[in-house]
């Protein structure tokens, strides 16, 4: 879902779709991602997010649009996974520290 919010986000930011338009292909993205989850019987791979993305981007008619600033889209959610998990990650001085 960090994939997902950060190519969102990107068209969100730049003025190109509205917060709520944001919430709704963001919603539309989970069900379709669940439902083909579900039918498996196992979470699908990330290489088969990209068409249900694209599909619902085209239904939104912005699909152009994100291919025209995916190249610029900034993973932030990929900096986070590669700190490791959340119970590792210690941000802050430590009192003993100079």
């Amino acid at each position: 879902m960090g994939w997902l919010k950060d190519n969102v986000d990107a068209l969100e930011k730049r003025g190109l779709i509205s917060s709520n338009e944001e919430l709704e292909i963001m919603k539309d993205f989970s069900d379709r991602a669940e439902a083909a989850s579900l039918k498996r019987g196992i979470s699908i791979p990330i290489r088969e997010t990209i068409p249900i993305l694209e599909d619902v981007l085209d239904v939104h008619g912005v699909l152009q649009t994100w291919r025209e600033v995916r190249n610029t889209v900034t993973p932030f959610s990929l900096f986070f996974t590669l700190l490791g998990g959340a119970h590792d990650v210690f941000v802050g001085v430590r009192e003993d520290s100079p």
